[in-house]
């Protein structure tokens, strides 16, 4: 590049930076710090003094994340920033393809005792005794793993398996932080996964909750801790280019799509739909993205019945109360109809004996919002999900549902004090 850098206008400019303009390396350095920090500024949700968690994977974004919050903790930084920063590393190689495990393991132990910072290793079948105490015996984790390797294999298709990965990574992710006292967790999505994770949150009917999976907060929705997005306005081009130049370590772990094709999913056909755009049309992804910033999430009220109309999976707002001129209201109600829940012509009684035998399909699938509904469709029914340590994080609150159908039932009759 013959022009010069448009923010010192001195130095020649080395890096383009998508439509923002051309950087030479040491205004590159501060204008992406700057992103960072001016992210957590717009969004005060990190106060002096509070826990902060990076939920690190070994990664670009999150190995950049890492590196780019040391250096905003440093003494020597501009305006230190003065939170207790931690690290959780949750171990997926139980559900991942075959790889060199236990020489990455130990590459990702040695960046973290590198980085002088309390950090915590888990692995991910822990997320199935969420609901028990937590049994750290080998022998107890190496079954547990065995179940959840089955769990994951029994799935049908790579859309439904990346998606439950992705929720009980988060839901572990949170419970270990809670645990740990961490009131805040820090994600490295950046602006380009953001945008692929609308347009296949929107394709997987998720379209109610764009809000608490692409802007800055969640809001707390796993156990009330908050997982934070301070990379948002972040691109991948710009994260590789910051890791090649402060020359940030990564540990590349195979995912469930890598090696794929295209179409194998709905989330790898998005992501390349959006970079494949994206090369000819850089702003795509800022202008896909920034339409979550004008979503704002809906609270929940302190009411019993506001805490039970939350997903039991993904903890996201279910689609209730529903119009009776929904598209999903038609959704049920045809497969409803094409498993003779009213009955047919020639067998007009089958309708009171499909809803009998349905009855508990029918109570579970109601503490599931539509995109985990379709997942559990997917986990052929040969595999008792009734008897695994899956069903526990899917319906850990059925007695809750159950409770209140017995309260609306005997309501008539119970004395209420004045």
């Amino acid at each position: 590049m013959s022009a010069t850098c448009i923010k010192c206008e001195d130095n020649v400019a080395m890096i383009l930076v998508g439509t923002n303009g051309r950087f030479c390396r040491e205004c590159f350095e501060r204008y992406f710090a700057h992103k960072f920090r001016a992210s957590l500024g717009k969004n005060p949700v990190v106060r002096h003094g509070d826990k902060v968690a990076v939920a690190y994977s070994g990664g670009p974004a999150s190995s950049a994340l890492l590196h780019v919050m040391l250096e905003s903790l440093s003494p020597a930084a501009f305006k230190k920033l003065k939170f207790q920063p931690g690290v959780i590393f949750v171990d997926e190689t139980a559900v991942l393809p075959d790889c060199d495990k236990s020489r990455k393991l130990s590459r990702v132990k040695d960046v973290l005792e590198a980085c002088s910072l309390p950090y915590h290793l888990v692995k991910l079948e822990e997320v199935l005794q969420i609901n028990e105490e937590m049994d750290q015996e080998v022998a107890r984790l190496s079954e547990i793993s065995k179940t959840l390797e089955s769990i994951f294999h029994s799935v049908k298709t790579l859309t439904s398996k990346e998606e439950l990965l992705y929720r009980l990574r988060c839901k572990l992710i949170c419970h270990t932080a809670r645990k740990l006292g961490y009131k805040h967790v820090f994600l490295g999505e950046t602006s380009t996964r953001l945008a692929i994770n609308i347009l296949a949150n929107l394709a997987q009917g998720r379209g109610g909750q764009l809000a608490a999976d692409t802007r800055f907060t969640d809001g707390g929705r796993y156990f009330g801790v908050n997982l934070l997005r301070p990379m948002r306005d972040i691109g991948a081009k710009e994260i590789a280019v910051y890791n090649n130049l402060k020359k940030v370590e990564t540990v590349f772990f195979p995912t469930l799509s890598t090696k794929s094709k295209a179409n194998a999913s709905i989330q790898r056909l998005t992501e390349d739909f959006v970079v494949t755009l994206s090369a000819d049309f850089p702003s795509t992804e800022t202008t896909v993205f920034r339409t979550s910033n004008k979503i704002a999430i809906s609270k929940s009220g302190d009411s019993e019945e506001d805490k039970v109309s939350v997903c039991r999976l993904c903890h996201g707002k279910l689609d209730n109360p529903l119009s009776s001129s929904s598209a999903l209201r038609a959704i049920e109600f045809t497969e409803k109809l094409s498993l003779g829940a009213y009955g047919t012509p020639t067998q007009p009684n089958l309708g009171y004996i499909a809803r009998d035998t349905q009855r508990s399909d029918m109570e579970a699938a109601s503490a599931l919002c539509h995109c985990c509904k379709i997942l559990k469709k997917d986990i052929p029914s040969d595999i008792d999900c009734e008897n695994t340590a899956l069903s526990r994080i899917m319906f850990d609150d059925r007695a809750k549902l159950n409770e209140k159908e017995m309260l609306e039932k005997i309501g008539d009759i119970l004395l209420v004090d004045d």
